[in-house]
């Protein structure tokens, strides 16, 4: 049984052998076990196989050489004094393994959807590694987020200059990387922003965020799915915003406010097959522009027109402004039958909240703090960059880069590559430490393959 003292090590290391590699590696794994007295029994007829057949007899083989080594190093002293060490050894290489896997899959993930050169990868990883320190940003996150961007049509180039505006307005809401690439995507495809550009999205999602009672992540959300709407229907990005950032104050349903003023404005349209397609009530008033016009003049008794001079229907948000500012001229029944009219039954409270927000000033005030946004997410990211999440979030950027170069360097890979690794380095232990002779600790070693295509060799002081 596994006492306190034990201690585990665990490499995750690719072989990429060719058979004749894998034969003179097994060769060089018997040279070394010469010293040590002792007889092997290696069978090497399996590394003329091809392929993973190949790679796994090697395993087998390293298995069986690690077996015999057990037993040659019971008679080594000094396991209690480095234990702790291989100990956090194990740990660091375990978690340079899982964070190189991570970053090499995001970047696999990135050739397959995307057509760039090898330099050019290489260069957008350097990027990337540069730009998560600075973001307090993973890595992976960040690669990720480029592929989901270039999955949506984005180049290469654009793709990455859009994942680091997907970064900030994650990181400043807690928002998924995922839900933060959809969120801004949505906007730009509604109202053909263009990419460099794109960060003023961010802006009016925080600024009105911080200001209203609806959060930034709960806007970006609800935004994104009303988008197309607003932007068919001729409603600036601005006016948009505002009409579900400043009904917050008085209505904390978004869900429930985004489908009224899509079907407020489907209603002012006169989408009646559209809306009858979605199960909503439709009855002759909004057959047509000309019928919802007759119907909203004769309810505010002249005073509202949905049309312009040129007989053009105006914007929504106007149009919604207008109506709110007739309402206390109407008895409780007009106001009804307006607020019906403009939003259907179903969606009469909400209508209502809207009216009332217009009422109130917080629509008018919400979409000031969306007109003048510019730069405040970039200004509130400076802030948060200082906090302490952000520099755990900077210190494991940075451990990543390092398991990147480390790695990419073939550091550990030539470890394996040179057919010595583990026996050369239990050498240098014995080397080192076999001069302590008074705590006799015996030592059992394993070696194990999973069916990944990696290969793992566990070491456990005991």
């Amino acid at each position: 049984m596994p006492t306190q003292n034990d201690t585990k090590i665990t490499l995750g290391l690719d072989i990429p052998k060719t058979t004749s590699q894998i034969n003179s590696d097994l060769k060089k794994v018997q040279t070394q076990l010469k010293p040590l007295n002792v007889k092997t029994n290696i069978d090497t007829s399996g590394a003329k196989k091809s392929g993973e057949k190949a790679a796994q007899d090697f395993a087998d083989a390293a298995q069986k050489a690690v077996d015999i080594l057990s037993k040659s190093l019971k008679q080594v002293d000094g396991g209690k004094l480095i234990s702790p060490f291989l100990s956090e050894l194990a740990d660091i290489g375990k978690k340079m393994y899982t964070t190189v896997y991570e970053i090499n899959t995001a970047m696999t993930d990135l050739y397959n959807v995307t057509d760039a050169t090898d330099t050019r990868y290489d260069e957008f990883l350097k990027n990337a590694i540069k730009s998560a320190k600075e973001l307090g940003q993973s890595v992976s996150g960040l690669v990720k987020q480029s592929t989901d961007w270039a999955k949506l049509g984005y180049s290469l180039d654009d793709s990455e200059k859009l994942s680091k505006v997907s970064s900030v307005y994650s990181n400043l809401n807690k928002v998924s990387n995922e839900a933060a690439v959809s969120d801004i995507a949505a906007v730009m495809k509604a109202y053909d922003i263009a990419v460099d550009d794109a960060m003023q999205i961010v802006d009016k999602y925080n600024q009105l965020g911080n200001e209203f009672s609806l959060s930034a992540k709960d806007l970006g959300a609800d935004f994104a799915s009303y988008a197309s709407m607003f932007a068919s229907g001729g409603t600036d990005i601005n006016k948009a915003l505002a009409l579900l950032a400043g009904t917050s104050t008085v209505s904390q349903s978004a869900g429930d406010l985004g489908s009224a003023l899509q079907i407020g404005q489907m209603r002012v349209q006169g989408m009646k097959d559209s809306l009858e397609a979605l199960g909503e009530e439709a009855d002759e008033s909004v057959s047509s522009i000309g019928q919802m016009q007759s119907e909203i003049l004769k309810l505010t008794n002249g005073k509202v027109n949905i049309l312009d001079n040129g007989n053009h229907l105006r914007d929504y948000y106007d149009i919604l402004s207008e109506v709110s500012t007739v309402m206390d001229t109407l008895s409780s029944t007009e106001r009804s039958s307006l607020i019906e009219t403009l939003f259907g039954k179903d969606h009469s409270k909400q209508g209502n909240a809207i009216l009332q927000a217009f009422q109130s000033g917080e629509i008018q005030k919400a979409y000031e703090a969306s007109a003048n946004a510019a730069g405040t997410a970039m200004q509130e990211h400076e802030k948060w960059m200082t906090s302490l999440e952000a520099k755990t979030m900077q210190f494991g950027a940075a451990f990543q880069g390092l398991s990147d170069t480390i790695l990419e360097d073939n550091f550990l890979k030539g470890l394996i590559d040179s057919g010595t690794d583990l026996i050369s380095i239990l050498d240098s232990v014995i080397d080192t430490f076999g001069a302590f002779g008074t705590l006799g600790l015996g030592a059992g070693l394993l070696a194990g393959v999973q069916n990944t295509g990696k290969r793992r060799m566990s070491v456990r002081i005991s």
